[in-house]
């Protein structure tokens, strides 16, 4: 029961931090290559700005201990053309705003920039409890590999609604296993993961 409420308040708090927001988000292009970033009243002190390939590759990224960004500035003229992720996270959720940079310019809409909330991953007792708020349609993947890499569990879901699933994982072999969360917004995908450590069942009952 105790693992239940935590869960629940983790993901009330979540979805009251997504209702608030902050008071100002926003990337603006500056120059011919050149972006501006400000972000204001984040909550947490804990502030991560990401620059992703369309696979999902980081290929930029830097962690900020403050409550706002003030038109901090992301020069972007040694990535080739493309199609490229703004990733800012904050107070448990992920700005994701796709950006396009072709031989002449930077774009970057506002408009388009999607919030996505990150999925809350609980292990209690050989028990996975994973949880995922959403709005709108969104794909979902979730893999459970052993400590040599092997593939254990697998699937795939397309989401409309909060998903809210326990994973139990007492019939494993004791040993070491990651848990692989991966959510596909349409513009780029989100991989989250725990590792988790599996005791031996007869152990675990006494």
């Amino acid at each position: 029961m105790k693992t239940l409420l935590s869960l629940a308040f983790v993901l009330i708090s979540s979805l009251t931090m997504l209702a608030n927001g902050p008071v100002n988000y926003s990337a603006t292009v500056v120059d011919q290559y050149t972006f501006v970033l400000k972000l204001d009243e984040v909550i947490n002190a804990d502030i991560q700005v990401k620059i992703a390939d369309q696979r999902g590759y980081i290929l930029y990224e830097e962690q900020l201990a403050q409550h706002s960004i003030d038109y901090r500035k992301y020069d972007l003229r040694n990535l080739p053309s493309g199609n490229y992720v703004l990733l800012v996270e904050f107070d448990n959720q992920i700005k994701v705003q796709p950006i396009l940079k072709t031989r002449a310019s930077l774009v970057l809409d506002n408009n388009l920039a999607e919030t996505v909330l990150m999925p809350s991953l609980n292990y209690d007792e050989g028990y996975m409890n994973a949880n995922f708020f959403t709005e709108g349609a969104i794909a979902i993947g979730v893999k459970i590999l052993d400590n040599e890499g092997n593939l254990v569990y697998a699937e795939d879901q397309q989401l409309d609604s909060p998903f809210h699933k326990r994973y139990d994982l007492t019939q494993l072999p004791a040993g070491n296993y990651s848990f692989r969360f991966q959510v596909n917004n349409g513009i780029t995908k989100l991989n989250f993961r725990e590792q988790v450590y599996v005791e031996d069942a007869a152990l675990a009952a006494n």
